[in-house]
């Protein structure tokens, strides 16, 4: 069958598509144009041929997407042994509760991967003191791989305990008449129900892994925004019933441009950083970037168990002469938050000399033949040191800040938003977008390093960039967070696929060599 190639046929203009004729016919009646047969069956091969054509970093999207669609499919899916209808019973029962709450409580997956990053911070800290995973810590990219392997065996311990706990609350849980959810509760019940929820929680760590493997992103932070999201979205309805009662469109706004500022806000902060420049022997010239959040979150949760302890102590007591002072520890009240600010910024001072070890930062740079470019020509951990002194107090106010503000100004709004959820969810969206932006750029980028120290990893990059290699560090800025107690969360050096080997000898030469992994990834 003849076509009409003429891009400028009237005909191709007003249907997108050329024109076709019977057999016999040599020109086109729209335009007079020849008529061909073989030629546009290549053109429109070409056009399919390209409309299957994925990139990389579009399968890497669609993976992800799949991923994570099969990890919120599987919290619909109860445990075994439920009877649904006393089941619906117990959730009318609950009232307004976000329909995802109600679906984690009972799901195969209510465990999440809670059990493995809790086990993994305890082998993190056990690994300072003992042996063998004191030394394991010290052999880079290798001794990880085997650290992990324990964390999972310890994984595989805390799921066990928790699933039972979780169990024995099932067989607990009865609806608005005490009709049990659990149709026969008792051991073998307790018995399946914790290894579904064992198993749950290994299938996440699975999907986790792939994620990070095939998808965008690293995959435990991915599930966490993803868990995050979804309370987000689970709270709209509450968002849409407060603003109907308070000016639907000004209310609405308000709330839409607080937000759009704290966001704004995060990302100034995480993203900011000081430079203390490096010269190496050999006349290479780079810097560390030593972000202004130098302790992270990490003072938050370890303030908040320091001032519930008290609390819960006093509470235990139930004396009368400690009334008082239970009630000044109410989180209420003005000193709850001036003996909460204080904490948080004194452990802020605290993990910022734990998280940055001077000492060792600048043997390690000697040992590669370089040194800290001081202006003033000081000794180099004194220099260090005062920069991180000049940054402590606004990460720490800036901390501060963030536990209570959006708190107390959202409560005004009838919506309740933790600010440490946003900032994490904020890390995240910026670790996903940056690797998002050089993937459009360069496809098939591979790991060729593993790292867990922050400000060694943006001097890895540094040296990278200033080599002219493209580099992305997954998880930086969500590890940043957390510093030593996310070791769950590695800081992987992705570098163009043809760039392995020069990267790995710059490693080599300027960093170390530990960190490289002995398979692309």
């Amino acid at each position: 069958m003849p076509y009409c190639l003429n891009p400028d046929c009237p005909h191709r203009k007003s249907t997108g598509r050329p024109a076709e004729f019977q057999n016999g016919i040599t020109h086109c009646s729209d335009c007079g144009s020849p008529l061909s047969e073989a030629v546009i069956e290549e053109i429109d091969t070409q056009k399919i041929t390209r409309r299957i054509t994925l990139t990389d970093l579009q399968k890497r999207i669609l993976y992800t997407i799949g991923f994570v669609f099969l990890w919120r499919v599987l919290v619909v899916i109860p445990v075994p042994g439920i009877d649904f209808q006393a089941l619906e019973k117990f959730f009318q029962k609950l009232g307004h509760e976000p329909i995802v709450t109600r679906f984690e409580i009972i799901s195969i997956i209510a465990l999440g991967i809670m059990p493995y990053l809790s086990a993994y911070m305890i082998i993190e800290i056990l690994s300072l003191f003992i042996q063998p995973l004191k030394s394991w810590r010290a052999e880079g990219y290798q001794g990880r791989v085997k650290i992990k392997k324990v964390a999972l065996f310890a994984t595989f311990l805390l799921a066990l305990l928790q699933g039972y706990g979780i169990a024995h609350g099932l067989e607990n849980m009865v609806g608005p008449v005490g009709e049990k959810i659990v149709r026969n509760p008792g051991l073998s019940f307790c018995l399946i129900a914790t290894l579904t929820l064992i198993a749950g929680t290994f299938l996440t760590i699975w999907i986790a892994e792939l994620i990070t493997r095939k998808g965008i992103g690293h995959g435990i932070s991915v599930l966490i925004f993803t868990g995050f999201a979804a309370r987000i979205f689970s709270d709209i309805p509450q968002i849409k019933l407060v603003s109907d009662e308070n000016s639907p469109f000004e209310h609405f706004l308000l709330f839409a441009v607080i937000t759009a500022a704290l966001i704004a806000l995060i990302v100034v902060m995480e993203k900011s950083h000081r430079k203390i420049f490096v010269e190496y022997d050999d006349g290479v010239e780079t810097y560390i970037p030593m972000k202004f959040t130098t302790a992270g979150i990490t003072p938050v949760d370890w303030a908040s168990t320091l001032i519930m302890l008290p609390t819960t102590l006093l509470f235990l007591i139930k004396n009368t002469a400690s009334i008082p002072l239970e009630e000044t520890l109410m989180p209420t009240g003005i000193w709850y938050f001036i003996i909460y600010s204080v904490i948080i910024i004194f452990l802020y001072y605290l993990f910022t000399s734990f998280f940055y070890d001077t000492k060792k930062m600048v043997t390690l740079l000697k040992s590669r033949q370089s040194s800290i470019v001081s202006l003033e020509e000081e000794n180099e951990e004194k220099y260090i040191d005062r920069s991180l002194e000049a940054m402590i107090p606004v990460g720490a106010l800036y901390l501060c800040f963030f536990v209570f503000a959006p708190k107390a100004i959202f409560r005004l709004l009838g919506f309740n938003l933790d600010g440490i959820t946003v900032i994490t969810t904020v890390a995240i969206l910026l670790d996903l977008m940056e690797e998002i932006r050089i993937r459009r750029k360069r496809n098939n980028l591979v790991k060729v390093a593993e790292l867990h120290d922050v400000p060694m990893a943006g001097l890895l990059k540094s040296l990278l960039e200033q080599k002219g290699f493209p580099c992305y560090l997954r998880g930086y800025y969500h590890r940043a967070l957390l510093y030593f107690f996310g070791p769950y969360i590695e800081i992987s050096v992705l570098v163009p696929e043809d760039r392995i080997v020069d990267a790995k000898e710059v490693i080599e030469n300027y960093l170390d060599s530990n960190i490289i992994c002995k398979k692309n990834n």
